[in-house]
């Protein structure tokens, strides 16, 4: 399963990473946070990461890959 985690550096700082399971809808978010975009001091990427689901004791948890 692959999930799409979307980062953003205002001046230096890593804001909260936010984690999505599509594509777009991390798109669409790296979209509205352009709104407020100073190139001059922030960042903004969206990375892709292949990940497993695996039982843990009853319940699952997530595996990255990589």
């Amino acid at each position: 399963m692959k999930i799409w985690i979307v980062v953003e550096a205002k001046r230096g700082f890593i804001q909260e990473p936010e984690i999505f399971h599509d594509a777009a809808m991390a798109e669409t978010r790296r979209r509205e946070l352009l709104r407020d975009f100073n190139p001059d001091y922030d960042e903004i990427e969206v990375y892709e990461k292949l990940v497993r689901v695996m039982p843990s004791c009853g319940k699952k948890a997530v595996s990255a890959i990589g």
